[in-house]
This record gives structure tokens, sequence and C-alpha cells, in this order.
């Protein structure tokens, strides 16, 4: 189990360097699957269900998941003043994370210590976590049925280290589903800073 979830972390963490490193060109070896684009609607011309998916990912758009008081841009302090100290400190390319029983947050910078002034760029949920009306653990066509269709869908890595994943644009954020493959059930979900 810890070392699925630090591969879990891993894949995460390398996702998010290579996301900044290329913010503005094609991830070569990514192959898209169904891209859906989002006619543009005034507000009294949007259909009733989108809606609904707005209302539902409102807190994406914020930042933050359900069941958490505290979001992306919070301060590692302001973590564990919410959640009491981490399980888990640990390193990774040049940052660290903290981890609890179903939740890790990705911070900006290497840190020593939980009193630190670092900034959360990520979270990362783990499977049975409840947000945005879905539950990791939902296969994708169940998560698009609730979300909508997304704005990617894609199969990312090669081998042992191939997975799916889908995502939704949340203004300045991404939430992004990870599964092993395009019908298996979600493995985590990870909301992270643009």
């Amino acid at each position: 189990m810890q070392m699925k979830k630090f591969m879990i972390i891993t894949l995460v963490l390398v996702m998010t360097i290579t996301a900044a490193s290329c913010k503005a060109k094609a991830v070569s070896g990514v192959e898209t699957v169904s891209e859906t684009p989002k006619p543009t609607q005034t507000e009294a011309q949007k259909l009733p269900e989108d809606k609904v998916v707005e209302d539902t990912m409102k807190l994406a758009y914020e930042g933050k998941m359900d069941h958490l008081q505290i979001g992306v841009n919070d301060r590692l302090k302001e973590v564990v003043e919410a959640l009491g100290e981490p399980m888990e400190l640990a390193h990774f390319e040049g940052a660290s994370y903290i981890s609890y029983a179903n939740v890790s947050f990705m911070l900006d910078k290497i840190v020593d210590d939980t009193s630190d002034e670092a900034k959360v760029t990520g979270m990362i949920v783990s499977e049975g976590y409840e947000l945005y009306g879905v539950k990791v653990g939902m296969k994708p066509e169940e998560i698009k049925n609730i979300l909508g269709a997304g704005e990617q869908e894609y199969k990312d890595g090669e081998g042992e280290e191939e997975m799916w994943k889908l995502e939704y644009n949340c203004g300045d954020y991404k939430l992004t589903f990870f599964f092993n493959d395009n019908n298996s059930p979600s493995t985590s979900a990870y909301l992270s800073k643009l």
C-alpha cells in the first residue's frame, strides 16, 4: 500500500514538474483520445446541466476540495493547524510533500519541518475520497456522467508507468483523475495550480 501511494505521489510530482516546464508546448508521447471543446455561452444561454456541473465544481475553481478547509496556495503551517501533524514529510524532485491518511499536499520547495511558510501547489486524494459529487474509485464514464466530458482524456507513459488521465480545467487550476486504463476505477485525483 505504501509503495502504491509512493508511486502515485511520484507520478503526480513528475507530471507537475513536466507540466510546469512545458506549459506552452504539447507534451510528446501523449495520445489525445477525446477533447471536447466547450461552446462559449452567455449566462442566459447556459444549459441547465452546464450550470449544475459548474456549481458542483465550484470549489475546484477556488483551488479547494470537499471536506478540507485548506487548499492550493495556502501555507504549510495553515495545513498543519487545520489537520494536525502529517503522517509523513518527504522530498521529491526539489520539493517536499506531506501526507495524511487519504490526502497529500505538494509544496513549492524543500522543507525540513512543518512550521515552514512553504505554499501548497497541489493536493492528491486516494481511493474512496469524495469530491465534487464523485468518488475516487469510479470509472471514467461514471465520472464523466457527473462532471461532464472534461477537456482531455488520454493515455500517458509506457509499460509499467502507463496510466490513463481525465483532466478538467477549472480556471487557474487543473483537476486530474488517474486510472490504470480507460475502463478501470480511478486510483487518485489531483488538484493543482496551472
